[in-house]
């Protein structure tokens, strides 16, 4: 199967999905054009890109609560289990599994979770990077007719970068995702441990102390799992509404420039006025996304 064939498939299967693409770029339809079809095409490989994330975050989620934590846990209370009669020799007690040494294997299951999950979010910020720039990477095909929309984003004060809350010097959009980057950091670095009084992750939870192991619960775990799906959910509907007004605004300059064939019986100058005021529609949208989103928010996609 071709990347195209395998982007159309994930096209169709998600296709509630890309309810806002017929709404706001109808246009490309009627246009038979090389570069507005590849153009259309960026926007399909787009939405692939997020579907599949969201896909193997469901997946993970789903493997670590049904697999890993559970045989974790088992094996832990196996090895204490062997290990009581030296411990009891040793201490004179053998103390129960949730203050064992042999949780150790359960606590790294759960930071190997906030691994992975925070390396899903950075490998969809580097995705996104080469598709803006119609470069090549993965199941990512290469586009000669790309359409820039890193301008769009910067329009509004938001980067690549902003996704995975690195290089923050004005505070965090998203101090969830901000926190889930350092307690991967901390598990990747520092054996799960603040690397020093200082260490950020001790203001974000009070309750650790600097000789700690950082450790969420199991319920927390879980739950940024969800959490970090309904994050690339936001950013779909960001990034999405971003592309469009790359889109049109393309559309725009080809237009006055007559590079593109115009539309049935509409002169250059009626189009010029629908395109305008389309863009101008889509931009209040996307605004309303962009300050919501620097604001914390959480959000999907939405048609008007």
């Amino acid at each position: 199967m071709s990347q195209k064939d395998l982007f159309n498939l994930v096209f169709q299967e998600t296709k509630d999905d890309f309810d806002i693409a017929f709404n706001t770029a109808a246009f490309v339809s009627s246009r038979n054009s090389k570069v507005l079809k590849d153009r259309y095409f960026g926007l399909q490989q787009l939405q692939g890109l997020f579907w599949k994330f969201k896909w193997e975050l469901s997946v993970l989620r789903h493997f670590y609560r049904q697999d890993l934590i559970n045989n974790a846990i088992e094996w832990g209370n196996k090895i204490s289990s062997d290990f009581k009669p030296v411990t009891v020799r040793i201490i004179g007690t053998a103390p129960p599994f949730s203050e064992s040494f042999f949780t150790s294997c359960y606590y790294d299951m759960i930071l190997s979770g906030y691994t992975a999950m925070y390396h899903k979010i950075e490998a969809l910020s580097v995705m996104l990077q080469k598709h803006a720039k119609g470069e090549a990477l993965g199941p990512l095909a290469s586009n000669e007719d790309f359409v820039n929309y890193t301008y769009i984003l910067n329009s509004e004060g938001i980067d690549f970068n902003d996704f995975g809350e690195i290089n923050k010097k004005n505070g965090y959009f998203h101090p969830r995702i901000n926190l889930i980057r350092l307690i991967n950091n901390r598990s990747k670095h520092d054996a799960g441990y603040p690397k020093d009084s200082k260490d950020t992750i001790l203001q974000l939870l009070p309750k650790l102390a600097l000789t700690d192991k950082v450790i969420p619960s199991i319920d927390i775990f879980y739950d940024d799992f969800l959490y970090v799906q309904e994050y690339i959910s936001t950013i779909s509907a960001l990034i999405s509404r971003a592309y469009i007004l790359a889109v049109i605004r393309k559309e725009i300059e080809d237009t006055q420039n007559e590079i593109l064939p115009l539309i049935g019986e509409k002169t250059k100058e009626q189009y010029l006025i629908e395109l305008e005021s389309h863009f101008l529609s889509e931009e209040i949208t996307f605004k309303s996304l962009a300050s919501r989103f620097k604001g914390g928010g959480l959000f999907k996609r939405t048609i008007k």
